[in-house]
């Protein structure tokens, strides 16, 4: 065998230290799982044995999955550690997860210890929601198991439970959960769900705040839905972070709350080889009344905060306790449209207005159009091109009357005639509402929720064009220091290799006169030479025959 060459021998170099360093032994049990499933909660257990002399007084564990990893203590000695992992919830791409393991002595000397979990999951539960009444909160979920029947001679998946989990950025920016016990989820159905290969079940729930409750009525419900007896010792990791921050969403303001639905789990799986594997996994799937941007109905079921809405800093003022209409202007789909073919632009919009009010009085309702000049226009020919009217209706003033209990959808077609961002749920839509020939109450500012959602998203398209802006002048300077960088580098090759402009210059003219000068020497040397067989050559004529008449003479004898 060809020993290998090392540029230095570093085989009898040692570093002595002054102290003694801590060493443990780390050993983890079912590290390499045979087959993971898509949100399995997959369980380490990791043995820690001090096979060194130094005492250790100081132990951490870091990682990066800080959203699907939690850390419990089997043994009071800290010999014996469980981590759970749940899997990706994407079968897409394998994900590795890095463990650290830092630990001290007592002369704070310290060593880490590292590995990686690698999984590659596969699917087995999958589950989504769909809002289909924003006015009462109510969605369904549907779930499905996704194991092929072909693949397993049993894999048998059992809901256990359903909880709403809020996370929010806390002071030192990062993504904490906070309390939400004051959402009610209320089921429409009471039952179990279990299902088999390539089965799926709906699930209908309703997702409110509730207000004016009995107190003997707070704990019927909270923010988990029991389906089924759930583990002994259930998962305990944090929620899986928001998708606004793994796409980098700038839509969704560090303020606000962020609500998902974690599904809790069980399966069995039986393979066709007749292993048994009993698996526990969670879920997380957008909650879909905030996804849509909407805030969460008010009921008078319970409540545990009196007041409490979506967001309570911020829509506290917009929402009041005694409010007698609950009012949603419905999300516009995105239009699509060429203003080079057509200068007019037409856009729906809805606006739902539900009458919640606790006398149980009728409504007279009255919805306004005032546009912010002082002469409205109502077609194109109108518009003076001096002072453009940004958008108007094709109705100023429509009424109803709407029952205690009951909704209206009041239906607009904005027109607009030049790409822009447009106010459409500020102070130019008035609401007047008389209840039975009361009181008018007036809401100048409707929609005001769906009005500052509409100015987060545009500050953050502005904050996205300035950072890409930014990033585009940090790339144009990245990429002429590095130009600069490369040219140097260049022109000291150039300088060692070839030298500079002047060097070769100055060698050419050196190569030049000598070759002159060799010239010169040569001439003068066989000058005296040339003149003398010159002479020759033209003074010392010596008269012959020319050598065909010789050679006729010869063959011939004669001459011819």
């Amino acid at each position: 065998m060809k020993s290998v060459v090392h540029a230095v021998d570093e085989r009898l170099r040692i570093h002595v230290a002054q102290k003694q360093w801590p060493l443990l032994d780390f050993r983890i049990a079912k590290k390499n799982q045979p087959q993971v499933y898509c949100g399995q909660a997959v369980t380490l257990n990791v043995e820690v044995e001090n096979i060194g002399k130094e005492l250790v007084n100081g132990f951490c564990m870091a990682t990066d999955g800080l959203d699907c990893i939690s850390v419990s203590l089997l043994d009071v000695n800290g010999k014996k550690l469980t981590v759970t992992v749940r899997a990706p919830a994407s079968p897409d791409l394998e994900s590795d997860i890095g463990l650290v393991f830092y630990y001290r002595g007592e002369n704070l000397t310290y060593r880490q210890w590292q590995t990686v979990v690698s999984l590659c999951p596969v699917p087995l539960f999958q589950a989504s929601a769909v809002l289909l009444d924003e006015v009462h909160g109510i969605a369904a979920i549907n779930m499905r198991n996704v194991m092929p029947a072909n693949d397993a001679a049993l894999a048998r998946c059992e809901v256990s439970r359903i909880r709403l989990v809020c996370q929010n950025v806390n002071e030192k920016g990062f993504w904490s959960e906070v309390d939400a016990t004051n959402v009610s989820i209320q089921p429409m159905k009471v039952g179990q769900v279990q299902l088999d290969c390539e089965q799926s079940c709906n699930v209908c729930l309703r997702i409110s705040v509730p207000t004016k409750a009995k107190p003997e009525e707070q704990d019927a419900h909270g923010v988990s839905w029991c389906l089924s007896p759930t583990p002994a010792e259930p998962p305990s990791w944090p929620a899986a972070l928001p998708t606004a921050l793994k796409t980098t969403d700038e839509s969704q303001n560090a303020l606000d709350n962020y609500y998902q639905l974690a599904i809790l789990w069980r399966a069995s799986v039986v393979n066709n080889d007749g292993h048994v594997s009993s698996i526990v996994g969670e879920t997380f799937i957008d909650e879909p009344l905030t996804a849509a941007k909407l805030r969460f109905p008010r009921t008078d079921m319970w409540s545990s905060r009196e007041g409490y809405s979506l967001h309570d800093d911020h829509f506290q003022n917009a929402v009041p306790d005694d409010a007698s209409l609950n009012i949603i202007c419905r999300p516009i789909r995105p239009i699509r449209h060429n203003f080079e073919l057509n200068r007019l632009c037409q856009i729906p919009l809805e606006v739902l207005v539900t009458n919640v009010d606790d006398r149980k009085r009728s409504a007279d309702l009255t919805l306004k159009y005032r546009p912010k000049v002082s002469e409205a226009v109502t077609s194109l020919t109108q518009l003076p091109p001096e002072n453009r009217q940004q958008w108007w209706v094709d109705r100023e003033v429509v009424r109803s009357v709407v029952k205690h209990g009951e909704s209206h959808v009041f239906r607009f077609v904005i027109s607009v005639c030049q790409p822009s961002v447009y106010d459409v749920a500020g102070s130019q839509l008035v609401l007047e509402a008389t209840f039975d020939n009361a009181e008018v109450k007036t809401f100048k500012q409707l929609l005001a929720a769906e009005k500052r959602a509409a100015e987060k998203i545009n500050e953050a398209r502005k904050r996205k064009f300035q950072r890409m802006k930014q990033a585009k002048q940090e790339a144009q300077a990245e990429v002429e220091k590095y130009r600069q960088e490369r040219e140097r580098e260049f022109k000291q090759y150039e300088q060692t290799y070839l030298g500079t402009k002047e060097d070769t210059e100055s060698k050419i003219r050196r190569d030049t006169e000598n070759e002159i000068e060799a010239m010169k020497r040569n001439v003068a040397a066989n000058k005296q030479q040339v003149i003398v067989r010159l002479l020759q050559l033209v003074c010392d004529i010596r008269p012959e025959l020319h050598h065909n008449l010789i050679l006729q003479k010869k063959l011939h004898g004669q001459f011819s």
